[in-house]
């Protein structure tokens, strides 16, 4: 890492450009720079990568009823406080929380539920809304623990694909 003098100008310099990742010092007359690399691939990286091509796939096919409760549900979602980490916030994405949901989903039942292959109409075909042990309403990957309780849950009932 190298230290680099400021300009009685400039404060400091964050960030990336060119090839050089630029941090903050202590003190504004100087800071530090590194050589940015970019970051060795691993086949885990494109395993997640095929996954999410897969499930942008279900969009589409979403109930509209279901996306409102999946709406609702994320705005209380992002409000939960992250304990220790009071500057970091939670996803503000209902397509977000989906995933972390068909995330809950399979870590529950990794040799059953393969999201490089799974489609909406896998998750229909096994939904049985007396046993809620399918990800298809914000209610039950709550009851499930897939996704945390916020208030007025239990009434987001509505089915994400029908």
């Amino acid at each position: 890492m190298a230290k680099i003098i400021y300009a009685p100008t400039v404060t400091s310099i964050v960030g990336r450009s060119g090839t050089g990742v630029y941090y903050r010092a202590k003190s504004s007359k100087f800071g530090y720079m590194r050589s940015w690399a970019y970051p060795v691939l691993t086949p885990n990286n494109h395993q997640r990568g095929a996954e999410m091509q897969n499930l942008k796939t279900f969009l589409p096919a979403f109930n509209p009823e279901g996306m409102e409760d999946l709406v609702k549900y994320v705005a209380k979602y992002k409000q939960i406080e992250i304990s220790g980490e009071a500057v970091k916030t939670r996803a503000n994405s209902p397509f977000a929380v989906f995933i972390k949901a068909l995330w809950g989903w399979h870590k529950d039942n990794p040799d059953t539920i393969d999201l490089l292959t799974i489609e909406p109409a896998d998750i229909i075909t096994a939904w049985d809304p007396t046993d809620p042990s399918v990800p298809n309403s914000v209610y039950a990957c709550v009851l499930l623990g897939w996704l945390p309780a916020v208030d007025g849950y239990t009434l987001m009932t509505k089915e994400w694909f029908v």
